[in-house]
C-alpha cells in the first residue's frame, strides 16, 4: 500500500504544511531509481522528500529533522530555486502534482514499473525527467485526469463488482483505481466472513452460479472507505521483520504483532528504513554464507582428491614393482615391455622401458616409490590443514546463519576461520586421513558430541572412567578400519582417569547411538557399543 492513492492522499495532507512557500535548493540521487529533493523555508528549516521509482517498490516520504548536507549526483537542475505554490494528488490516481509559483510543475508518477518524476511546464509538456528523459521530453502529461471514484451506490458496486464470487478480488483491484491488491484481499476476507454467518436477503442469483451479495459487499466497501478516510497507519511485523505497511487494520493477515503510528509519513518512512535494513542484512548474509559455502566445497573437493591419491597405493605398487624386478632380474630379459606382479591387493601390470635392464627399471621404480610416499605424507598433512579450515569455516557458516543483525555479520566477516576454530577448541589428531577430535572438559565434551559430531561419526570413551569424549569424523555408514579405531581408542584412554593402567577398555559406537545423560554434564548413555582394549598413549 505504499503507493496506494489513499496513502498518497494522507501524505500530501501532511506535507502541505511543511512544503508550501518553501524553495528547492537541491535534488540528488544516491541510490538507483531514488531521488531526494531538498526544500528550505523562510526560517531556514529543511525538508527532504525521498521518492523511489524502483520497479520493485514505489514510495514517498519526508525527512524533517536537521539540515543534512545533500550528497549524490545532481538531477533535475531546472527545479532548483523553484518556490512551491501548491501540492495535490490527482483525482483517484497515484499521481502527485507539486505546482510552483511560475505555473510549472513537478509530477510524481508512482505507477509501479512505470514510476518516474517529470518536470513539466504549465500545460503539462515534459521539460526533463528523473528517469529516461530522452523517452519523455517533449511529451505531454495530463495533470489532473478524471478517475473512477470509490463506489458510493449500489449501482456503482454492481458495475465494479458484479459477477461470480470467485473473481471478486481481481475485479475490485482492476475496476477501482484506488484499490490495490491488499485492499482487494481485505475486502474479500471481510465479505466472506460476513457471508459465512448467513446469506444476504437481496443476493443477485443467476442460474450460472453463485453471485456476489451486493448489499453485503456495499456495507464492507463503505466500512473500508470510512477507515481509509480516518486511517490508523501501522507496520505488521513477523520475527522482528516488517512484513506489510497498511493504512487500516488488515484482518486477513495472520500475524498479530504490529506497530501503530499517528503519522502516515512516519509509518511509511520507518517501513522503508526497516525494509532497507533487512535487505542490507539479507544481502550481507547471503554474500558471506555463499562465500563460506563455496570455500568449504573447494576444500572438500581438494580433500577428496587427496584421499583418492592416498588410497590409490601408488607408492606401494611402485615399491612392489621395484622389489620384484630386483628379485627376478636374472629371469627377465632386457627388452621386456611389461611384467605382471602379484601383491596382497591383487595382481597388476607395470610397463617397463625395453631399452633398460631389469635392474635399471627397478631403480626407476624405487625412485617413483620414494617420491609417491613423500607425496602421500605431504598430502595427509595438507588434509589435516584443510580439515581444520573446514571446521573453522563451518563454525563461521553456522554463526552467519544464526546472526541476528548486521553488526554480527560484519564482525564475522572480519574474522578468519582459525579464529572461529579457537571458539571450539577440541584437540585434533589424524590417522589414515580420518580426523579425530578430543574434548577437553565436561562442557567441551557436550559441545563436541552433541553440537559438532554428525550421526555417522564414531564416538569413543574410556569405559568405567571419566575422561574426554573422542570423535572420529566418518562419512561412511561402516566403521573405519581397526587401526583407526585402535589409534583413537588409545587417545581416549590416555585422556581419561584410567591412563595409569596398563590396558584400558574403551567403548565405541556411532554418534547416532549416543544419548546425553540427564543432570550430569559430559555423561552419556551408549547403545550398540563395542569394546576394544588398548594401551593408553598419545601419538607422537
Amino acid at each position: 500500500m505504499l503507493n496506494n492513492y489513499y496513502t498518497l492522499l494522507r501524505l500530501v495532507h501532511e506535507f502541505r504544511g511543511r512544503l508550501l512557500a518553501t524553495k528547492i535548493f537541491h535534488a540528488v540521487t544516491k541510490k538507483k531509481s531514488t531521488i531526494e529533493i531538498y526544500f528550505e523555508d523562510a526560517r531556514g528549516g529543511i525538508t527532504a522528500l525521498v521518492c523511489s521509482c524502483s520497479p520493485r517498490e514505489n514510495f514517498l516520504y519526508a525527512l524533517y529533522r536537521g539540515a543534512p548536507k545533500p550528497k549524490g549526483a545532481n538531477v533535475l537542475p531546472e527545479i532548483v530555486g523553484k518556490t512551491v505554490d501548491s501540492i495535490a494528488v490527482a483525482v483517484s490516481d497515484r499521481k502527485i502534482v507539486l505546482r510552483f509559483s511560475d505555473s510549472s510543475c513537478l509530477v510524481f508518477l508512482l505507477f509501479g514499473s512505470s514510476a518516474n518524476i517529470h518536470y513539466v511546464d504549465g500545460d503539462g509538456m515534459v521539460i526533463n525527467s528523473f528517469l529516461r528523459p530522452h523517452d519523455h521530453v517533449g511529451k505531454k502529461i495530463e495533470l489532473n485526469p478524471s478517475g473512477v471514484p470509490f463506489p458510493t451506490s449500489m449501482d456503482e458496486v454492481r458495475e465494479c463488482a458484479g459477477g461470480p464470487e470467485g473473481e471478486l478480488a481481481r475485479r475490485l483491484s482492476k475496476r477501482i483505481p484506488t484499490f490495490d491488491s491488499t485492499l482487494a484481499r481485505e475486502t474479500l476476507f471481510r465479505y466472506e466472513a460476513v457471508i459465512e454467518h448467513g446469506e444476504s436477503e437481496s443476493s443477485d442469483q443467476k442460474s450460472t452460479g453463485k453471485m456476489i451479495s451486493l448489499d453485503r459487499l456495499f456495507e464492507i466497501l463503505t466500512e473500508i472507505k470510512n477507515e481509509l478516510d480516518n486511517p490508523s497507519p501501522r507496520i505488521y511485523m513477523s520475527d522482528g521483520k516488517a512484513v506489510s505497511f497498511a493504512l487500516i487494520r488488515l484482518k486477513h493477515l495472520t500475524m498479530t504483532e504490529f506497530r501503530e503510528y499517528d503519522s502516515v509519513n512516519e509509518c511509511v518512512r520507518d517501513f522503508v528504513l526497516i525494509h532497507e535494513r533487512d535487505d542490507t542484512f539479507m544481502d550481507a548474509r547471503k554474500d558471506i554464507v555463499g562465500k563460506l559455502a563455496r570455500r568449504i566445497e573447494t576444500y572438500k573437493r581438494t580433500i577428496s582428491k587427496i584421499d583418492s591419491d592416498v588410497y590409490s597405493n601408488r607408492w606401494t605398487r611402485h615399491q612392489a614393482a621395484a622389489e620384484y624386478l630386483m628379485a627376478n632380474h636374472n629371469s627377465i630379459r632386457k627388452g621386456t615391455k611389461e611384467v605382471r606382479i602379484t601383491i596382497a591387493d591383487g595382481d597388476f601390470t607395470v610397463s617397463l622401458d625395453p631399452s633398460l635392464t631389469p635392474i635399471q627399471n627397478a631403480q626407476i621404480f624405487f625412485a617413483k616409490a620414494k617420491q609417491a610416499k613423500t607425496s602421500v605424507e605431504q598430502s595427509v598433512l595438507r588434509k589435516v590443514e584443510l580439515s581444520e579450515k573446514i571446521r573453522g569455516d563451518e563454525i563461521l557458516l553456522r554463526e552467519a546463519n544464526e546472526a541476528g543483525d548486521l553488526n554480527n555479520l560484519e564482525s564475522l566477516a572480519k574474522r578468519n576461520p582459525t579464529e572461529a576454530g579457537e571458539k571450539n577448541p577440541f584437540r585434533l589428531f589424524e590417522k589414515y586421513g580420518f580426523m579425530i577430535y578430543v574434548g577437553k572438559n565436561a562442557k567441551n565434551n557436550d559441545e563436541l558430541t552433541f553440537g559438532f559430531a554428525k550421526p555417522n561419526d564414531v564416538f569413543l570413551h574410556a569405559r568405567g572412567a571419566s575422561g574426554s569424549h573422542v570423535i572420529i569424523r566418518n562419512s561412511s555408514r561402516d566403521y573405519p578400519q581397526k587401526p583407526v579405531i585402535k589409534y583413537a581408542a588409545s587417545i581416549a584412554a590416555h585422556y581419561s582417569k584410567a591412563r595409569s593402567s596398563g590396558v584400558v577398555p574403551v567403548a565405541y559406537t556411532m554418534r547416532k547411538f549416543v544419548k546425553k545423560a540427564r543432570g550430569i554434564p559430559g555423561a552419556v548413555l551408549l547403545d550398540r557399543e563395542e569394546v576394544i582394549f588398548v594401551k593408553p598413549e598419545i601419538p607422537s
